[in-house]
């Protein structure tokens, strides 16, 4: 296999050749030596790669200067088979011993790289010249083996002569120079070779006219068309320059409806698809995403309406003269369009005709002819076309085609994924996003040439149908006559329902309007269906219903028409237009609205939606406040008015935003922001999330460090849901920007010993434990809450939030950038723990055996597991009294039951037996076994601690058996020997019972009852040894068992036959009844 770095694509090095112009193309003396020394290398490449075949299936080329005695490789599957090199322009001609030289350079080079020659029985070597070589060594290549073979003394003296001035080649030993000579004669001898010079490189160009126009052109030359592989080349450069035109500041989202139906295109047999959609719906930006990424196996090409002239008879002729414009250096031009009819039917090919409304008034009457004619010259082919259009035009054409796509508007993913693609993510957030390409576009536009000034929806309407009067004025109607037509149409509106004006009607009016309502049609801004006349988008008709709208007629007609989005839409633009307008109308229609703020209030809900179309930031604060401060309700029924828009979607900066939320705070649950929703994945699905949880939660990630002040004002009061709400909002704020977030609360930590911190390094464990290890300060107390976070992130490792694999190291470097400094040996202690646990090098392992004496005993355990080969001493130590003095109950009581492996259980048994004799440890010994019971169950059985839990199960301390109460009488819901193994501990503790456990000893009997047999006869037993009286009083303490007590129905069970007692579970139920 050749390193594929040392190959190199040549296509771009092949399109690049200029052809050498000579007089007489029927003449074979091609002028080869006018060819530059890589054009003469491209030159062999390209006869070679047109003359594959069973010996090789690849051709490359080699850089210039890295080729190793060879410039063009073969190669069958990948795996080299062969070499041309080529000598070009030589001064005179070469001779067989220079022949031989370059053989041998190469033979060598072969010999230490298995790899230029990895078959050598199966390589085929060939030497291309320029000009003519030297009879002797014309000869030698028609028998090379034979020649090498009778002279190999000869040759191998020349072996010698091609390693001089080849510094690769040089070798100090002579033994091993003359290997290497005869491995390199004998791999030449192995190679199959030839010679190709000047009369047959003019024969391979004379048999193939098209390679052959590649490298050397004629006067002849002029006559011929272009070959599809030439027109490919000047489609390839086209297309890079109208990368340029298409429309690269907007921005694309695919759209589902696109995208199914373009496959289903490509799927199908359809030759000719339709895509139609009005001004501004993302026509242009999905064809240039479709240039961008063309769909598997096309390419795809344009041509804009723009460029159909009214004498192109076809797409083809179209495309020959955009192509004739360009400067195509020798390509000929004679025949274009044939050659373009050819080029279309060698691959396939999409051909976009973009904007069909954009053709010239000149080219509309014949452009259903060129489009047809178009469609049935390529009805063979494997080219497809598609045409985009306006609605209008495409009605005009009166035209169907195969495959027909009438766009549908934005789906509500799609529209906010564009809006935040455009960096308007308050537009995003919306209920009411705009589902149009355009609109969107246009916001985006608004906003980058105002970007001190708030753009809503009423200044994009209103911008809007500036540019359709501009339009209209242009077309030749006067300003009075489009100031009549948006007020004639603003009223219909009004009296319309849901924007639907009767067509019959208009038609009844004067032809000055009829006119004006065509010229809209032209421009797509109204459509007619049925009859009724609908402006298009809904939001443009909201702004021309707005225009007629006053305070007086929205509160007159808002009970009857709350549910009507359109006038709902347009009666906050009313309002919002009066702020400018007209301020005491709008602080007079704004008290009015917001005299019911409630849940489904129609009210309220104009009011909140004016609030968004307000274009001052500080109009907007100011009524956002009022209203929020009417909400009297519980936040989650803000999904039942605007006002929980209002909070998410006004477009202010996010800490405003969170400000002006908290005005509603105190209607929050307490209950939905417990830290569980955030600490356990499993629970955040559980979690009721109020539109107002959404809203400040998005705002926080927005502008995390704008709203920590606020976040931290709002967790110093006391009272609730504030602090809940202020630790949830801190979570979202700590996974937005964990720096950020875990700074300011280790800020807070050290300064007045907040618990922030804490609480939030259990969701980011890792980059608090990196922000640890970084901090500097020389307060020896913020040290030791600094080792005390480190610690308790190492002892209690939060669950979800990061593998220990993950945390661990990332504790271990904050520790080793701590320990230098570490102010107290306990410190400096629990540092080397940590660090040992995160990288146990040997180092810091020793470092720890060092300190032993200084880790506090609540470290212990931890620090025994950073030791695993020195475990079994150090308990044991611990456990004797040797060296520190310990509490040594307390750390036996908090042995982790997975300190020690399974294979070190028996000599941890011993251990703990010898402890049993001390009476001070003994019922720590206990409580340490129950755990190493429950563990051993779980893993094989409890044989490697059977030894020592008898012991304890007969001992007279009390205190050490009732931990095996507790083991031995639990449920083991699984069945099988477990059970076996705790019911002989369990009579094993029932005989050694002495009174003082009686309690834990009916409570375990009862619980596992179900599973267990046997259970009325050590009940029986009980009653023997401490009465009746005594196990019935203890019985009742669960369970009521009839007014006669327990001891009537032993009695029953006791008496009754063998074969008509019931069975142990129907008796247990009746005890659990």
């Amino acid at each position: 296999m050749p390193n594929q770095l040392d190959l190199i694509d040549a296509r771009g090095e092949l399109d690049g050749v200029l052809p050498r112009a000579f007089a007489d193309v029927r003449s074979q003396q091609l002028p080869l030596p006018w060819l530059t020394d890589r054009e003469f290398e491209l030159l062999a490449l390209a006869v070679a790669e047109s003359s594959v075949g069973e010996h090789f299936d690849t051709a490359r080329v080699l850089p210039m200067g890295a080729d190793q005695g060879r410039d063009v490789i073969l190669l069958r599957k990948e795996q080299v088979v062969g070499a041309l090199q080529c000598k070009h322009r030589i001064s005179q001609r070469l001779s067989l011993p220079e022949i031989l030289v370059e053989l041998f350079r190469f033979a060598l080079r072969a010999v230490r790289d298995r790899a230029l020659a990895p078959d050598p029985a199966d390589f085929r070597y060939e030497l291309w010249t320029s000009e003519e070589i030297t009879e002797q060594a014309q000869r030698f290549f028609d028998a090379p083996r034979q020649y090498l073979s009778n002279h190999r003394g000869d040759v191998l003296e020349i072996a010698s002569k091609a390693r001089r001035g080849i510094a690769a080649l040089a070798s100090g030993n002579p033994g091993a120079t003359a290997g290497e000579n005869d491995a390199a004669l004998d791999v030449l001898s192995a190679f199959s070779m030839g010679w190709v010079g000047p009369t047959k490189i003019r024969q391979y160009l004379a048999d193939d006219d098209r390679l052959r126009r590649r490298f050397f052109r004629s006067p002849a030359d002029a006559y011929a068309r272009p070959a599809s592989a030439e027109i490919e080349r000047e489609m390839v450069k086209l297309r890079a320059e109208r990368a340029q035109r298409t429309l690269r500041n907007a921005r694309y989202v695919p759209r589902r409806a696109l995208q199914q139906g373009l496959g289903a295109f490509l799927a199908g047999t359809s030759r000719n698809m339709s895509v139609i959609a009005g001004s501004g719906e993302g026509k242009s930006t999905w064809v240039g995403s479709l240039t961008d990424t063309p769909p598997p196996t096309y390419s795809v090409d344009v041509i804009y309406g723009e460029e159909i002239r009214d004498d192109d008879p076809n797409a083809a002729s179209t495309l020959a003269r955009v192509l004739r414009s360009r400067p195509l250096g020798t390509l000929s031009t004679v025949d274009m369009e044939q050659a373009i009819w050819e080029w279309w039917n060698s691959a396939n090919r999409l051909v976009v005709i973009d904007g069909l409304d954009r053709v010239s008034a000149a080219v509309r009457p014949r452009l259903r002819d060129w489009l047809e004619t178009t469609q049935y010259l390529t009805k063979e082919m494997p080219t497809r076309f598609i045409c985009t259009s306006r609605p209008g035009a495409w009605r005009a054409l009166d035209l169907r085609f195969e495959t027909n796509i009438t766009l549908p508007p934005l789906t509500k993913a799609e529209s906010q994924e564009l809006c935040i693609a455009y960096g308007l993510d308050h537009l995003a957030r919306s209920a009411r996003t705009p589902r149009e390409v355009g609109t969107i576009a246009r916001f985006a536009k608004l906003q980058h040439q105002f970007a001190d000034q708030l753009i809503t929806r009423l200044t994009v309407w209103r911008a809007t149908w500036a540019d359709i009067a501009n339009e209209l004025e242009r077309r030749g109607m006067g300003n009075q006559q489009v100031l009549h037509l948006i007020d004639e149409l603003g009223m219909r509106l009004v009296r319309s329902v849901d924007g639907r004006i009767d067509a019959r009607k208009l038609r009844q009016t004067g032809s000055n309007l009829l006119n004006a309502i065509d010229r809209l049609l032209e421009l797509d801004a109204a459509q007619v269906i049925s009859d009724e006349l609908r402006l298009q988008p809904d939001g443009l008709a909201a702004y021309v219903m707005a225009r007629q709208l006053d305070a007086n007629s929205i509160l007159a007609l808002l009970s009857e028409r709350a549910d009507e989005d359109l006038f709902n839409s347009a009666a906050a633009m009313t309002v919002a237009m009066l702020h400018g307008e007209n301020p005491a109308a709008f602080r007079a229609a704004m008290d009015a609205l917001a005299t019911d703020v409630s849940p489904f209030s129609s009210a309220s809900e104009t009011a909140a939606r004016a609030v968004l179309e307000l274009e001052d930031r500080e109009a907007v604060l100011s009524e956002a406040k009022k209203l929020l401060g009417a909400w009297q309700d519980q936040n989650y029924l803000l999904a039942t008015s605007a006002l929980g828009e209002m909070i998410d979607a006004v477009p202010l900066p996010a800490a405003d935003r969170l400000q002006l939320m908290l005005a509603i705070i105190g209607n929050e649950d307490a209950h939905d922001w417990r830290s569980k929703y955030w600490l356990d994945p499993e629970l955040v699905s559980h979690r009721a999330i109020s539109p107002f949880g959404r809203a400040a939660a998005r705002a926080v990630r927005e502008d995390t460090v704008g709203c920590i002040a606020i976040l931290a004002q709002l967790s110093g009061e006391r009272a609730e849901p504030h602090q809940s709400v202020a630790l949830g909002l801190f979570f979202e704020a700590v996974t937005a920007d964990p720096h950020a977030t875990l700074g300011f609360a280790l800020e807070e930590l050290f300064s007045r010993d907040a618990p922030l911190f804490g609480h939030l390094s259990r969701l980011r464990p890792v980059e608090a434990a990196k922000l640890l290890g970084d901090w500097q300060s020389d307060a020896a107390h913020a040290f030791e809450k600094a080792v005390e976070q480190l610690w308790h992130l190492t002892s209690s490792p939060p669950e979800n939030a990061a593998p220990l694999s993950l945390l661990r190291p990332a504790l271990a470097a904050a520790a080793a950038k701590l320990l230098p400094v570490a102010p107290s040996h306990e410190s400096k202690s629990q540092l080397t723990i940590i660090a040992a646990l995160g990288n146990p090098d040997p180092a810091t392992k020793e470092s720890l055996e060092k300190c032993w004496s200084m880790v506090p005993d609540h470290a212990f355990w931890l620090g025994v597991e950073a030791l695993p080969d020195r475990r079994l001493p150090l308990i044991r130590d611990m456990l004797q009294g040797a060296g520190i003095k310990r509490d040594r109950a307390q750390i036996l009581r908090n042995l982790p039951p997975s300190i020690v492996p399974r294979q070190e259980w028996g000599e941890l048994q011993e251990i703990l037996l010898a402890a049993t004799h001390n009476a001070e440890l003994e019922a720590a010994c206990a409580l340490a076994v129950e755990m190493l019971l429950y563990r051993a169950e779980g893993s094989g059985g409890i044989e490697p601690f059977e030894k020592i839990a008898f012991q304890l199960a007969r001992s007279p301390n009390a205190s050490a058996r009732q931990p095996l109460i507790y083991f031995a009488g639990s449920p083991v819901r699984t069945g099988g020997g477990a059970s076996h193994h705790r019911d002989l501990l369990f009579d094993a503790l029932i005989k050694a019972e002495t009174g003082i456990n009686l309690r834990s000893m009916v409570w375990k009997l009862l619980q596992s009852a179900p599973e267990r047999p046997h259970v009325f006869k050590r009940l029986c037993f009980l009653v023997d040894r401490f009465g009746v009286e005594t196990i019935d009083r203890e019985l009742a303490r669960y369970w009521l068992i009839e007014t006669a007590g327990a001891a009537k129905i032993l009695q029953k069970w006791q008496n009754a036959p063998g074969s008509t007692r019931p069975a142990l579970p129907t008796i247990i139920g009746a005890i659990a009844d």
